[in-house]
């Protein structure tokens, strides 16, 4: 959607009244009986604009005319103090759910967003989950160290990331023979912005790594004496990243069950001019005003 226009001579801040559409009804008892039609308010909000400049009022008024006056929304930024969220809530995992909707904390009252303006920053947890989807690592650089009582086998290694929220898909496949009282022993791959660990899948057999451990990106992993150990296996898909439409996230995997989602970064109100006119007066040579023009929230 288009965003309403910022122009030289727009009076902020701009005029604000919530808007409940409810039922209040008073017996013959004298009881009054009341129910709300919303789960949320809306919002009439009115600007100003003393002074318009030519090329100004002719952006506003083209503006409202692509708009076909009230018929088209538009995301209308309201300004300091009603644009922007810092570490606000907006949603608990379950494990299952992944498509959250971003809310505003204002005053106590919570309600949506119309809409994210520009990216979001988005923690689970507290950690940042970033957006684009991680890359899974390099192959794996193996070696072994002397330790336990084994046999001489062949391992076989993939490893993965893990970022605040999901984990890559498994690195190509590394092997090495390890002789026998020896241990295998597998480097940490190299950072990448958004991991915050990376993952060992081993086994003795090609194609069938399972999860040995998870580890802090720069720590190496080196396998127990008691040798490996049979967890997970390779992670289907890569559920690392999320995407957002207006104001909905959708993640790529579900966050984790009690994981804290919360967000900073700067919305929209989604909007329609509240009437199909709007008076604009001259009252100098290229110079305009309008005394005001009423916009409406809805959902």
């Amino acid at each position: 959607m288009n965003v309403f226009p910022t122009v030289t001579g727009y009076v902020w801040p701009p005029t604000l009244a919530p808007v409940w559409n409810a039922q209040v009804q008073k017996t013959q008892t004298g009881r009054i009986v009341a129910a709300t039609y919303q789960q949320y308010p809306l919002y009439k909000f009115t600007v100003k604009f003393d002074v318009l400049a030519q090329s100004d009022y002719q952006t506003l008024l083209a503006f409202f005319n692509q708009q076909q006056g009230n018929v088209i929304p538009f995301w209308f930024d309201a300004g300091p103090g009603q644009d922007t969220v810092s570490v606000q809530a907006f949603g608990t995992g379950n494990g299952v759910t992944t498509a959250f909707t971003l809310l505003r904390s204002y005053g106590g009252f919570v309600e949506p967003v119309g809409s994210a303006n520009g990216t979001p920053t988005i923690y689970v947890n507290g950690i940042e989950e970033y957006p684009t989807p991680l890359t899974s690592p390099g192959t794996p650089s193996l070696s072994q160290v002397a330790g336990g009582t084994m046999a001489a086998r062949t391992n076989y290694v993939r490893t993965t990331y893990s970022s605040a929220n999901g984990e890559t898909l498994g690195s190509t496949q590394a092997s090495i023979a390890i002789s026998a009282d020896n241990l295998l022993h597998v480097a940490s791959p190299s950072a990448q912005t958004g991991a915050v660990s990376w993952n060992v899948y081993a086994s003795t057999t090609s194609g069938a790594e399972v999860r040995q451990s998870g580890q802090a990106i720069g720590t190496a992993w080196t396998e127990p004496t008691t040798g490996l150990v049979d967890l997970n296996p390779l992670p289907a898909a890569n559920t690392t990243g999320w995407s957002i439409s207006a104001a909905l996230v959708t993640f790529n995997g579900p966050p984790a069950n009690a994981a804290a989602l919360t967000w900073t970064g700067a919305y929209y109100f989604q909007c329609r001019f509240a009437k199909g006119t709007v008076d604009f007066e001259q009252f100098m040579y290229q110079l305009y005003k309008t005394k005001s023009v009423s916009l409406e929230t809805y959902w």
